[in-house]
């Protein structure tokens, strides 16, 4: 299977949530921006109707009580049943009023206005809000003072008009003039205006929605791009991503994909140079050893035949030591950073490295001092006692024969420092630099013997603890390899046991 067939794994979408957030920005930005209209256009179509109130109360108080008399005997009827010109201009029954003398009975009213009770039910001058057979109106009260004609008897409701005395003279009285609008055609309106937003606002949405679509499918497409340059590149491919016109946005994880490409290549290639070292290292004792194989079968004297299989014993012991230096090496570089650290007893390791190299000690003679004044280390296992069995095997080996190894550790401020010295030859100043390099083989006077592994493998394991390591001249006479390791953390309470 291609990893093109492979079916993404399912997750959150950028592009979802990005439509999410676009249309319900949009969608509420709408939504306040019509309730905003409406409320508006409610308010104004208040304010317009209070003043229309206003206007229809002063008209009807500009008119003296007497033009009210005549136009009432103009029209042949009762005071009582005159409509007003604004009620005429409006179908009759949106507005309504109320002439009513101060504190006393009705003087006027028009047709739909109630005969008992007033329209304005607080007698408070100013707008309210009430309403009279179940319909909801808009009120408004205006006192005013007016000149009542002689011989004038508020109240009078019969058909032959008000009683007139020519001995009473005029006088004037104050008067409140109620007037109504129905509110409920201005609701109606509102209505209609809502709906006409509402339907605006549904049909913007739909077109921002899909606006939003096209824009975020645009805005996404780069990433597209990057996926199909990293889906269709050749595994075997080390060059940076050959990506044009990349939004600024993107450009930091197209960089960042392009060192990790680099880093790869170069992990890649110091791998290739490995192998190749290795089986160039690998090839010369197996040369060695198959050729000592064949003249021990071609040799027809016992005795020679055993002198060539033993001379095949020690190409054997290094073959198997640089297998295990390899296997080692590569262990600490793929399991060394997942090697949890923990509290670590540095003399129970050194005790068990030098008991399995005790045979090799006594062999060669040599005294091995320990004092180990610090001995406790928050560190990663594997990579503590691959770095001590590197360094015990290094001067276990170049130790003159009957001569001293020496370990020790000590405090020095806030760091532990751990110190494997021998009396052997040791390795010259300008050599040390390269004596941490892979397959390189260094000795006091130059190449020596080896795999060339140990102390590359030291500096892996100290890199994995932010420690240095250095080589020094030793007092012994020989190499003194010193390592020095951060401040043990302290122990937490719930912390294993130290490690064997």
């Amino acid at each position: 299977m291609s990893r093109a067939d492979i079916a993404p794994a399912r997750g959150w979408s950028i592009r979802g949530r990005m439509l999410a957030v676009v249309v319900t920005i949009a969608a509420l930005s709408w939504l306040v921006g019509g309730l905003a209209a409406f409320g508006a256009e409610a308010y104004g179509e208040a304010r317009a109707r209070d003043a229309r109130l206003v206007h229809l109360a002063e008209a009807l108080a500009a008119l003296s009580e007497h033009e009210l008399a005549e136009i009432a005997a103009e029209r042949d009827g009762p005071l009582e049943q005159i409509e007003s010109h604004f009620e005429r201009d409006t179908h009759g029954d949106r507005y309504r009023f109320q002439v009513w003398r101060a504190g006393g009975a009705m003087l006027m009213r028009s047709r739909h206005a109630p005969p008992d009770q007033p329209l304005v039910a607080s007698r408070q001058p100013g707008h309210a809000d009430g309403s009279i057979d179940g319909r909801r109106l808009r009120t408004y009260l205006l006192r005013s003072t007016a000149a009542l004609a002689p011989g004038y008897t508020p109240g009078m409701s019969d058909a032959s008009g008000p009683a007139a005395s020519p001995a009473t003279p005029s006088r004037s009285a104050t008067i409140e003039i109620h007037v109504a609008e129905r509110v409920e055609r201005d609701v109606a309106a509102l209505a209609t205006l809502g709906g006409g937003l509402l339907a605006g606002l549904l049909l913007t949405g739909a077109g921002v929605a899909a606006l939003a679509v096209w824009v975020v499918v645009r805005a996404l497409r780069p990433v597209a791009q990057v996926r199909e340059a990293l889906l269709h590149r050749d595994p075997s491919d080390t060059a940076p991503l050959a990506l044009t016109d990349v939004p600024r946005e993107l450009q930091p994880m197209v960089a960042a994909l392009d060192g990790l490409i680099e880093r790869m290549a170069e992990r890649v290639s110091h791998e290739r140079g490995f192998t190749a070292l290795a089986a160039h290292e690998l090839r010369t004792p197996l040369a060695a050893l198959k050729l000592r194989a064949q003249v021990a079968l071609r040799e027809a004297d016992g005795e020679r035949r055993a002198q060539q299989l033993a001379a095949v014993l020690p190409l054997v012991d290094r073959c198997s030591h640089l297998i295990d230096q390899l296997l080692a090496l590569a262990r600490l570089e793929q399991d060394g950073a997942r090697d949890a650290p923990q509290r670590l007893d540095l003399q129970a390791i050194v005790d068990e490295l030098l008991h399995d190299a005790a045979p090799l000690a006594a062999e060669r003679g040599l005294r091995v001092d320990v004092a180990l004044d610090a001995a406790e280390l928050h560190g990663r296992p594997m990579a503590v006692r691959l770095l001590l069995a590197n360094l015990c095997s290094n001067a276990l080996r170049h130790a003159r024969d009957g001569g001293r190894v020496r370990l020790s550790s000590r405090l020095e401020g806030s760091r532990l420092v751990l110190e494997v010295e021998d009396d052997g030859p040791g390795i010259a100043p300008e050599h040390r630099a390269r004596a941490f390099e892979r397959f390189v083989k260094v000795g006091s006077g130059g190449p020596g013997g080896g795999s060339g592994l140990g102390l590359s493998i030291v500096r892996g394991a100290a890199d994995a603890h932010g420690a240095q390591v250095t080589l020094l001249e030793s007092p012994l006479g020989g190499l003194r390899a010193q390592v020095s390791f951060p401040a043990p953390a302290p122990a937490p309470a719930d912390s294993h046991a130290p490690a064997p």
